[in-house]
């Protein structure tokens, strides 16, 4: 009893549970056991002092060497318990690191995607800012009449609009009347010209009316994501022709925008993977897919059609991201190639068509 109250053996012969230890625990027992019943057994029936010492001695081997095998084996079997204590406390710190892996993924996509909206907006306003900066400390007459704030305050909005005007008809680029769209445009042609690509824009006299259609800051990404694709893809290329033309207006009372390049066209894949997953043919530029995501994100929200097109080697453009708010939210490829298309795509997402 005094035995088995043995802090080790509390809960019994634990390692006669475990089957790797069961067969040498039992054979190291019976073996103690078969030790002490012989010495038992002589020293009772044989009635000699030299035996009976030697079968004490033979009584007390066994139970020590029982003591010893059973102490070895529950040793053994705690150190297999902790060791799978141990392995299943890794286990459960590599999930918990694994699911902290994956919320930093998720937040870093999405300050990827906050940081791709905001990139060239903010730039734009930083040139606008930097620009007005000059002209009022510039001015002579604000300086003086610093004293009566607020009426200056209001002859320098007056101003401001008037130099806007000024600055816009220096880039020599017709106004939308919308002042992010067109202060971006002002941006965007500025980053083109350092490429010594030709920028070209083309609308209707006001089209204010697209907003109901699109948000003002995501038709600012829409069109600084393409026409930044567009200065990427001329780059890419060997034409001579280095030319960017975007457009916005109407179409049969539809508002449309497209924005035309002379660049590389699209590979095949990468066609068929948009609105499906990140794809670009641009990595080794620090492209990440996310301006066509991001397109894709917006036409379902406001319904608009994202319209590709591609034009043979005889062509003024090589292609063109065309953005149609026609409530159907579409996704269509149109392209000399469109055979050749048809033949890797799976599927009827993609209206594919011959231009």
């Amino acid at each position: 009893m005094l035995f088995l109250k043995l802090e080790d053996l509390k809960i019994g012969f634990a390692f006669l549970t475990n089957r790797n230890s069961r067969k040498n625990g039992i054979f190291g027992i019976c073996i103690s056991i078969i030790l002490i019943l012989i010495s038992i057994l002589i020293g009772i029936n044989v009635d000699d002092m030299l035996v009976d010492t030697i079968c004490v001695i033979g009584l007390i081997m066994g139970a020590l060497i029982m003591f010893y095998w059973i102490k070895r084996s529950i040793t053994k079997q705690y150190k297999e318990r902790m060791k799978d204590r141990t392995v299943e406390l890794q286990a459960e710190q590599l999930k918990q690191k694994d699911e902290i892996i994956k919320n930093l993924k998720q937040e870093l996509s999405d300050v990827l995607k906050i940081n791709h909206k905001y990139n060239h907006r903010l730039s734009a306003m930083e040139l606008a800012i930097s620009k007005f900066g000059d002209k009022i400390s510039a001015n002579e007459e604000f300086a003086s009449e610093y004293a009566d704030i607020l009426d200056t305050i209001k002859n320098l909005s007056n101003e401001y609009k008037q130099e806007l005007k000024l600055i816009n008809n220096s880039y020599n680029l017709p106004k939308t009347n919308i002042f992010a769209i067109d202060n971006l445009l002002e941006y965007m042609k500025g980053q083109a010209n350092k490429e010594n690509i030709e920028f070209i824009f083309e609308t209707d006299k006001n089209v204010k009316g697209i907003l109901e259609n699109i948000q003002e800051g995501k038709l600012e990404t829409l069109l600084a994501d393409h026409i930044k694709d567009g200065i990427i893809a001329i780059n890419f290329s060997e034409t001579n022709n280095k030319k960017i033309k975007v457009c916005i207006g109407k179409v049969n009372s539809i508002y449309e925008i497209c924005i035309y390049d002379t660049g590389i066209e699209f590979e095949i894949d990468t066609l068929l993977k948009l609105g499906l997953e990140n794809v670009t043919t641009h990595k080794e530029t620090g492209g990440t897919g996310i301006g066509f995501a991001t397109t894709f994100e917006t036409l379902k929200e406001c319904k608009g059609s994202l319209i590709i097109e591609e034009y043979n080697k005889y062509s003024e453009y090589s292609k063109c991201i065309r953005v149609i708010f026609d409530g159907e939210n579409k996704f269509k490829i149109k392209s000399y190639r469109a055979d050749e298309i048809k033949k890797k795509n799976k599927g009827d997402r993609i209206i594919i068509e011959n231009i």
